[in-house]
């Protein structure tokens, strides 16, 4: 049972959910010495209907490393607003604290915080502490608790501990809600459950949502003890995540891109057929690939979808530089196109003919517009004055003016058509990717005699059929069809629910484990280049645990071009590839003959200190793996 508030109340009864971002109204900036948090009117939910001071994804932004060196810029009346990269998520949080104030007049006992499951231990406290201090914001307790002493960061410590509990990873959370809602609330309860699964039920958990894929094995258990003083039995339900991994550049977003760059493609290629042939000597600029039928652009080898995109955006350019603004007004109409590219994303999902129809055929005027075909009516338009502004100077080359037939060119765009088997060929060796995951996972953790008894799918993103399709057929499991599980109606509440379902437990002495304070990968030194990594922290160990390393200084010559400098690695679990972690960056050259490595459990951060006492020690930067900012935010599509 759930008692649910809606922090957006448009449409609530077929979608709870809200768009992840905020909408900077009045800037109102206040970010003085003392520290004191950033202030703005905003809004949120279904309301933001346009990209001006527009902040998507702010739980990302949280969590870049760089929060010191550069602030998220925001358009908003042709201004650039600088405004700090945590703020978004704080202010986001802060409404939904006081939507719950609000509503029930009480404040929430506790926040309970989830994150993908390719979060590191770093961005994970990092989240943590960004929601703790949302709350102080919505309790108008403006001013940051002070982080200076080692006193002090214990006490901001036990306050957000209070607050803020362990988070749990999205997969894992989503396990919680769904196995407890299938076999504790269901039928026959715990009792039932633990007489069909005497020796407990292995659970693969595949959470495909808007920016990321998060892969979770869970194991669940029932337990049965005798109560001597109630004189009756008690049974606990124990949930454990035995591992978690999956792929931090797939989601909903992911497919949504592919559509606007096969958009983006196929606009352009009208655009240079509406050009006559000396406009396009004039103009310079390239031609697609050959051999390439941009009307059906299925199969395309690696280095044709790249120099697709280089044709595209030459011919329609929507890029711009973050540190110097969208100097020719490009973000509202790549924030309208990936708002058309999303609309047709649906319409593909539900299968029907197998293609979409950017605008309506000139014999169909009287037919219904479908909600991207109305959207696409008045970008369109928009479209064309953005070419002639960025087109302007190459068209009037040598003092040569060239006319194009832009009135033509709208009818011509209205017939471009999106297959479904375009957009598969372009998404479909990722979503595999996704599903080996899983394999992996499977092999490493249960091997040839571990059973999997469930796989639950759910995310928005697993709505695409492609993705169901790829998991039934890849996915190493036993009787897949039938073990299966596509969640419809709880696909994004699972996580939400989840969170609050695992704490419940917890405070009812029934147990719930995952990895809140163990290193949730290996940590490795080497072996990016196909060699044997050496494992200096195994995944799964605790973080008091995580003894000092000593690393011979001979070692490193092999994986680092100067001895001024140590890279580590990581590897998922489940996961054959490595990938860069941390970078170390030292002073003066290492002397040895060792260096040290350790995890310090307050700071929650590794450090090296070279023991040869030329170097201080040095605080391990993560490498970044993923981009921090949205597509349709990042200047670059």
């Amino acid at each position: 049972p759930f008692d649910e508030v809606f922090l957006d109340p448009v449409d609530n009864a077929l979608d709870p959910t809200v768009i992840s971002g905020i909408g900077v109204k009045d800037q109102g900036l206040d970010i003085s010495g003392d520290g004191s948090y950033f202030r703005c009117n905003f809004e949120i939910g279904r309301t933001i209907e346009n990209a001006e001071g527009l902040i998507l994804g702010p739980k990302r932004m949280v969590v870049d490393p760089e929060q010191d060196k550069a602030h998220r810029i925001v358009r908003r009346d042709g201004e650039l607003l600088e405004v700090p990269k945590k703020a978004p998520a704080e202010l986001f949080l802060s409404k939904l604290v006081e939507t719950f104030i609000r509503q029930k007049h009480a404040l929430p006992a506790k926040l309970h915080v989830t994150y993908p499951t390719t979060f590191s231990l770093r961005e994970t406290n990092e989240l943590r502490r960004a929601f703790h201090d949302a709350w102080r914001i919505a309790l108008g307790q403006r001013g940051p608790m002070p982080v200076g002493t080692r006193a002090e960061q214990r006490l901001r410590q036990q306050e957000m501990e209070k607050r803020v509990p362990d988070p749990i990873d999205e997969a894992s959370a989503a396990a919680s809600y769904l196995l407890y809602r299938d076999f504790v609330l269901g039928p026959g309860g715990i009792r039932s459950f633990m007489e069909l699964y005497p020796r407990g039920l292995n659970v693969l958990v595949y959470d495909c949502g808007g920016g990321t894929t998060d892969i979770a094995l869970v194991r669940a258990r029932g337990k049965k003890k005798f109560d001597k003083d109630a004189k009756q039995e008690t049974f606990q339900f124990h949930i454990e995540n035995r591992a978690r991994t999956g792929h931090r550049r797939f989601g909903g977003e992911e497919i949504t891109l592919a559509i606007y760059r096969l958009l983006k493609i196929k606009l352009a290629h009208e655009v240079q057929k509406s050009f006559v042939e000396d406009a396009q000597m004039l103009t310079n600029l390239p031609g697609p690939p050959t051999g390439v039928d941009l009307a059906n652009i299925d199969d395309l080898l690696p280095e044709q979808e790249e120099e697709l995109n280089r044709f595209a955006s030459a011919w329609i350019p929507t890029q711009w530089n973050l540190s110097e603004g969208d100097v020719y007004g490009c973000e509202g109409i790549v924030f309208d196109l990936w708002r058309v590219a999303e609309l047709i994303k649906y319409e593909l999902a539900k299968g029907k003919g197998g293609f979409v129809r950017l605008g309506l055929p000139e014999d169909d005027e009287e037919q219904v517009r479908s909600d991207h075909q109305s959207r696409w009516l008045g970008l369109s338009r928009e479209l064309i004055a953005h070419l002639k502004k960025t087109h302007a100077d190459r068209l009037s080359a040598g003092g040569v003016n060239v006319v194009v037939d832009w009135d033509r060119l709208t009818e011509d765009w209205d017939n471009i058509e999106i297959r479904k088997q375009e957009l598969d060929g372009l998404i479909q060796s990722t979503v595999l990717d996704t599903v080996n995951k899983m394999n992996h996972l499977i092999d490493s953790k249960l091997g040839d005699k571990g059973e999997i008894g469930r796989v639950y799918v759910i995310g928005n993103g697993s709505r695409y059929p492609l993705v169901r399709e790829m998991i039934t057929k890849h996915v190493k499991v036993q009787f897949a069809e039938e073990k299966i599980q596509q969640e419809d109606i709880d696909t994004k509440r699972a996580v939400a629910k989840g969170a609050c379902i695992s704490a419940w437990l917890a405070e009812n002495n029934v147990l719930v484990e995952w990895f809140a304070d163990r290193e949730p990968h290996d940590i490795t030194l080497g072996g990016l280049g196909g060699g044997m990594p050496e494992v200096l922290y195994d995944a799964g160990t605790p973080c008091d645990e995580m003894l000092t390393q000593k690393i011979p200084v001979n070692n490193l010559i092999r994986d680092n071009d100067a001895l001024t400098s140590v890279t580590l690695y990581r590897r998922w679990p489940g996961d054959q590839e490595i990938s860069k972690f941390l970078l170390f960056d030292f002073d003066l050259q290492l002397a040895g003959p060792t260096i040290s490595l350790w995890f310090d459990t307050e700071e929650q951060k590794f450090f090296m200190q070279d023991d040869g006492g030329r170097n201080s020690k040095v605080e391990g930067k993560e490498v970044i793996e993923a981009d921090y900012l949205p597509h349709v935010q990042s200047g670059r599509i």
